[in-house]
């Protein structure tokens, strides 16, 4: 009987305490009204990227998932989308932030848990923006010592990455900088971890790259080349082989040849996408060919076009330099459009030459360079427009000094443009120049950044190429 008895004191004691505890969480459930306990953001609070956002947000209980996007605002308003992990809500922007911008997330009280529990009140998160940096070229006078650098968009907080002698080519990512530098007509490229700050070398040996581009994709780290063997003469080279294009993954540095039913020889220009998905080339013979960089067999034969410019925000049209052939004493170049139709359209220009087209990376219109004033032996003197599809077109920048203003390149809010300013006696110093396709540019630049709402012009005396926004 004890036994029993004193069983049945444990029994009702275990008893108690698990009705104690259920009526502890009743009540916790009750008065504990759900929240969100933590906040993060890619780039942080002060400085939130503008590109490839996510914002998670963690909650202290499971909230009811049905269209809880009608709860969230985002103000300046933006589309966005939203994945669930658990009790973390991840919010994703479908477009491009706008850098330097005050951006107010909000959550209404309306919102319930399981428990049909609401938020005592609005929950709120103001976060700010970065300001964008581009890298470049740095150029010094009578050196051939040039640096790779960053720049904040108003041309401060300057970042030395790397110094080579005689960069050619360069791309750059959070992770990785790849440059291709040129020693006696031949080319080496090296990879920078930016990371570890390792640098690793390809060895190449007299062998040239006469093209390369770095992919803008978000879930590879990859970029692609040419590459033709080569004998070095004392003032020339002999072409050994034929130009191949590779793709160097930088998850595994290793590479494979690219040639989509052998089309990709004697290639002279490579261009990502914009989703870096696929590549953009042209042969000698001028004919441009688009394929995808993991599936070489979907490919398109495109056609003949004087220079591409580059993508559209959707990667639906392809913005080129274009010439009429027909026209036997008029060979000024124009826009040309080309869409996922195979349609291509013209923009007129009413005769006035036009060079370096971009996209933008919110709508459709082009920014590109188009000239202003002749100067003789050479190209003109350029200023920057803008223009729709239909030719509808604007003035956004020229020199009040007669400088040409060239290779217009568009930072991913579309808020600043990089360009490079250029005097009459650089556009005439010839022995100074680099080839870009079918034209040349002096071997550097004035550097300077255009906000557009500001309407202010960042000038430090930096002189350089090759502008690349981050």
């Amino acid at each position: 009987m004890r036994k029993v008895t004193k069983f049945h004191k444990i029994t009702a004691l275990s008893i108690s305490l698990l009705i104690t505890l259920i009526v502890l969480f009743l009540l916790l459930n009750t008065f504990v009204h759900p929240k969100v306990t933590s906040v993060i953001i890619k780039g942080g609070q002060d400085s939130a990227l503008i590109r490839n956002q996510q914002i998670r947000l963690e909650f202290n209980r499971p909230i009811k998932r049905d269209n809880i996007a009608d709860y969230i605002k985002i103000n300046p308003s933006i589309e966005f989308r939203t994945i669930w992990s658990g009790n973390s809500l991840v919010v994703i922007p479908n477009q491009v932030l706008d850098s330097d911008t005050n951006y107010n997330l909000s959550i209404s009280r309306e919102l319930e848990d399981i428990y049909n529990e609401k938020f005592i009140e609005d929950f709120e998160f103001i976060f700010k923006t970065e300001q964008p940096k581009i890298a470049l070229i740095e150029k010094p006078l009578n050196s051939n010592q040039e640096i790779l650098a960053i720049y904040n968009s108003d041309l401060t907080n300057r970042q030395q990455i790397l110094v080579r002698e005689n960069i050619k080519y360069f791309g750059i990512n959070e992770n990785f900088a790849v440059i291709v530098t040129e020693n006696n007509y031949s080319n080496n490229i090296e990879i920078l971890n930016r990371r570890t700050n390792e640098v690793r070398s390809l060895d190449l040996v007299n062998q040239r790259v006469s093209a390369f581009s770095f992919s803008s994709s978000t879930t590879r780290n990859e970029f692609a080349y040419t590459k033709q063997d080569i004998e070095v003469k004392a003032n020339y080279y002999l072409p050994k082989s034929k130009s191949k294009i590779y793709i160097y993954s930088l998850d595994s540095y290793s590479q494979n040849e690219f040639n989509p039913q052998g089309t990709a020889e004697d290639v002279t220009s490579l261009e990502y996408s914009n989703k870096g998905e696929s590549l953009l080339y042209r042969t000698g013979d001028s004919f441009y060919s688009i394929a995808e960089s993991q599936n070489p067999e979907n490919y398109t034969g495109i056609g003949r076009f004087l220079s591409e410019g580059n993508f559209s925000k959707d990667d639906d049209d392809i913005v080129f330099i274009a010439f009429d052939p027909l026209n036997t004493y008029d060979s000024i170049q124009f826009l040309s459009v080309f869409n996922s139709n195979r349609e291509t359209t013209k923009i007129e220009s009413n005769n006035i030459p036009v060079l370096d087209p971009k996209f933008k990376n919110k709508t459709d219109n082009i920014v590109y360079a188009e000239r202003m004033n002749e100067l003789i032996t050479t190209k003109g003197i350029y200023k920057i427009m803008e223009t729709d599809l239909k030719g509808n077109k604007k003035e956004l920048l020229a020199s009040a000094e007669n400088k040409s203003l060239e290779l217009p390149v568009l930072s991913f809010d579309d808020r600043y443009i990089a360009i490079e300013q250029y005097t009459a006696e650089q556009l005439k110093d010839y022995q100074n120049s680099r080839n870009l396709g079918f034209q040349t540019k002096p071997h550097a630049g004035n550097i300077i950044i255009f906000d557009t709402v500001l309407n202010k012009i960042y000038d430090n005396n930096v002189l350089g190429s090759s502008v690349q926004w981050l």
